[in-house]
């Protein structure tokens, strides 16, 4: 596995799309060959705000292309890097740093994965999916994605779309408001005995109560990886 060196590029804002109330996917177009991302990788977005330069982290959630990557953003009101998406304009240039993160399949891991995200966490997951589908991987993808309400569901159409193009891959939906958290469903991939690698990307909370839940049925910490969302 090569290591890629953050290097500072400049991308323009293509398009922005509105997915829910507050959240949005921006695409951005870079020079080819400018910022060489893998699916799951992360870049630090740098900005000015009131005259001070300031840098946030933002999970990639399209497959790798060599000119253009989006992310997917929950805005948060007053933030100071949700202010500046919110007010950017289209044909905008931004400074972005990366890649960064290792929250991406290793080249020799060929075990099949079990994803597990909530909210925006299920950015960087769309990523590594599409990216692996798209190359005719076989191996079996099984996603858990948990949202509170239906309103903050994502990519549903995508998701519905994929599974049924693609026996290998299947997710399960679950409404924390109706269904309970997300971790009530965990017993089923059965962490003891599975040979799978498991992904989890969400709030701080949930990565920690998913992964001590997988270390606890036994299963081994190095297939376990994780990204944490504040």
């Amino acid at each position: 596995m090569q290591f890629i060196k953050p290097e500072i590029f400049t991308a323009t804002l293509a398009s922005k799309v509105q997915l829910t109330a507050d959240t949005w996917e921006f695409d951005f177009t870079f020079t080819p060959g400018s910022f060489p991302y893998k699916a799951g990788h992360f870049a630090m977005m740098i900005f000015d705000h009131e005259g001070k330069t300031e840098q946030r982290a933002y999970s990639i959630s399209s497959p790798p292309s060599n000119n253009s990557f989006q992310i997917c953003v929950k805005l948060i009101p007053n933030g100071k890097g949700s202010t500046f998406l919110a007010n950017l304009p289209l044909g905008a240039k931004v400074q972005f740093k990366g890649p960064f993160g290792m929250f991406f399949i290793k080249d020799d891991n060929a075990a099949d994965l079990i994803l597990v995200a909530t909210g925006t966490g299920i950015g960087p997951m769309k990523s590594i999916i599409l990216d692996l589908l798209a190359r005719g991987d076989g191996r079996r993808i099984e996603l858990l994605f948990g949202v509170r309400h239906q309103q903050g569901l994502l990519f549903t159409d995508l998701l519905a779309e994929l599974s049924a193009k693609h026996p290998n891959f299947t997710y399960q939906i679950t409404l924390s408001s109706i269904d309970g958290r997300v971790t009530a469903y965990l017993d089923q991939f059965n962490f003891a005995k599975t040979a799978a690698h498991l992904y989890i990307c969400g709030s701080g909370a949930m990565v920690k109560d998913v992964r001590n839940f997988a270390l606890e049925q036994g299963m081994d910490k190095a297939a376990i990886h994780v990204e944490n969302f504040g």
